[in-house]
């Protein structure tokens, strides 16, 4: 994932000033973006400032905390998202450059009609390829960017694909798994069942399938909500579930 370089040195002095993809963004007074497939039109200095990053536009004005902030320097690749097809880090992205983009979040994978989760998504949940889910968002949106362009992919592919992103919890071994089960379109057969049509007690003889349907919609809520599992395992625990 190449990032651009943002300033270049001029002059006997060494002094930095901007790069010219930089100084134009920065007499824009008006943004178009489209997100998930809408679009935003926002003021500079007034919806949005000159400084604000792509991440921080997404979280702080449009709601879409889906999307993470961890390291905050481009090291970690948790903010991730998808600009033009390209997986970029928003954290490093200003928003005034992305006048026109076409930006994808974790929000805008499933489907926007029904609110089915899209292949990739069910496979990250049938294969439990997540712990606390911080990096989810960021892993899920580097993995689509492959399979659009790469359908069918090698495991080193895909270990390539997603060699910057750090994960503290160890999911990475589930992670190749899901992706590979993804682009085989193996994930029909592990729907996880409705909330509405889960037991209220769980029995001796269903209480495997029924704590893993539980799991299941705790982890939707993690991919799509900007959540955490253990608030969202509690929420389904006082509902008596």
């Amino acid at each position: 994932m190449g990032i651009d370089k943002e300033y270049k040195k001029t002059g006997k002095n060494g002094k930095h000033r901007a790069s010219p993809r930089r100084e134009r963004a920065a007499k824009l007074r008006t943004l178009r973006l489209i997100v998930n497939g809408k679009v935003y039109e926002l003021t500079v200095g007034k919806d949005v400032e000159a400084s604000h990053t792509l991440a921080h536009t997404l979280r702080e004005t449009l709601g879409l905390t889906g999307t993470k902030i961890a390291c905050d320097h481009g090291g970690c690749c948790s903010c991730t998202v998808l600009m033009d097809g390209e997986p970029i880090l928003s954290c490093m992205t200003l928003t005034i450059e992305c006048n026109e983009k076409s930006i994808v979040t974790i929000e805008g994978l499933k489907d926007q009609r029904t609110g089915e989760l899209n292949r990739l998504q069910q496979s990250f949940i049938s294969h439990s390829a997540f712990q606390c889910g911080f990096c989810t968002p960021g892993i899920i949106m580097s993995s689509q960017a492959l399979l659009d362009k790469t359908p069918d992919p090698s495991e080193d592919e895909i270990q390539e694909a997603l060699a910057g992103h750090f994960c503290r919890c160890i999911s990475h071994y589930e992670v190749i798994g899901a992706v590979k089960d993804a682009a085989k379109e193996r994930v029909d057969s592990h729907r996880v069942t409705p909330l509405s049509s889960m037991p209220g007690s769980c029995h001796r003889g269903n209480l495997r399938a029924s704590t893993a349907s539980i799991e299941g919609v705790a982890s939707a809520a993690l991919l799509l909500e900007g959540t955490t599992q253990v608030p969202v395992m509690a929420e389904l625990r006082k509902e008596g579930l």
